[in-house]
């Protein structure tokens, strides 16, 4: 059985700041949230008779030729999402009630909510099970062998291919820390932004992403430099980066709604009424009878595959 425990009103001032920067984690930046009024729902696929070239011409009385269009419903589940933290009683007997080592906590609950999204998002675009199209190099095409690779036109492929999936512009670009210092360094991409490698390797992130996001033509180059470590609960894992040695790219719109032209989009069901749909909601739980006292992180989402010709991964990019 569980621990009985009694909840008190949601805790809306906390911070939820990660102990890793925020800016690390891109999943949203991929799949963006869109609220949805109930966990369980539906929303529109549209197939692609739109693209049907037929004869419009007819005579004003005549009756219109009818196309049927293919829309595919879907359903979605948002899933509960949760993680808790215990906090010992003598740990909140301080001057400010608590406050601070809640504020801890807080935010140590976010960063593994969060880094949950980011496996999922990661998983879809990337993973061995990806929904999407792409190509996955080996050997003198990968990006580290300098003298061989060709990223450049292995982008330019995969923004075809969305282009053609699609109907869209590719405007997204999502990649590893990793690759990411690996394109900074690559002398095909140091020759169009006319720098040293050692400065294009030490611009700082936000810097680099611009000057890759112009080269490549998207709005946004996300970078993403989560962290994790295996092991569960222990800590003697590994630290590694979430998004791996892989890279993708999509589009994604700019206004967003559930019924959206996207490759990907998060279904946030917002509990509480009252909190975003980009972060998750705590709650203070207290134990009955008394002896500690916990917080406790929710956030109900699935990640949706709203459209497969809208993304396209490269993955091994680099060894």
């Amino acid at each position: 059985m569980g621990r009985p425990y009694a909840i008190s009103k949601p805790l809306t001032s906390f911070s939820k700041a990660n102990f890793q920067d925020m800016k690390n984690f891109i999943g949203l930046g991929i799949a963006p949230a869109v609220s949805v009024s109930s966990n369980v729902g539906e929303y529109w696929s549209i197939d692609k008779t739109s693209l049907l070239n037929i004869a419009t011409e007819a005579a004003p009385e005549a009756v219109a030729s009818a196309i049927k269009v293919g829309a595919n419903k879907k359903t979605f589940t948002a899933k509960c999402n949760k993680m808790s933290a215990m906090i010992a009683n003598v740990d909140l007997q301080t001057p400010d009630g608590g406050l601070e080592v809640k504020q801890v906590h807080v935010a140590a609950i976010n960063e593994v909510l969060r880094k949950a999204h980011e496996f999922a998002v990661s998983e879809l675009c990337v993973g061995t099970s990806s929904p999407f199209s792409g190509v996955t190099l080996a050997g003198n095409d990968q990006w580290d062998k300098p003298t061989t690779s060709d990223p450049i036109g292995d982008i330019a492929a995969a923004q075809a291919a969305v282009m053609k999936g699609c109907q869209h512009e590719a405007n997204v670009i999502g990649c590893s820390y990793g690759v990411y210092q690996t394109l900074m360094a690559h002398p095909a991409i140091q020759k169009l932004v006319g720098f040293q490698a050692p400065v294009g390797v030490t611009a700082g992130i936000r810097a680099g992403a611009q000057v890759l996001a112009q080269i490549f033509g998207v709005d946004k180059f996300l970078v993403g430099s989560a962290q994790y470590m295996g092991g569960g609960l222990e800590l003697s894992g590994t630290v590694d980066f979430v998004w791996g040695k892989h890279l993708w790219m999509g589009y994604v719109p700019s206004m967003v709604t559930k019924n959206s032209t996207s490759a990907l989009l998060t279904m946030v069901y917002d509990e509480l009424g009252n909190s975003s749909n980009t972060a998750p909601a705590m709650k203070d739980l207290f134990l009955d009878p008394p002896g500690a006292a916990y917080l406790e992180g929710r956030w109900w989402y699935t990640v949706e595959t709203v459209d497969t010709g809208a993304g396209y991964y490269i993955k091994n990019a680099i060894a």
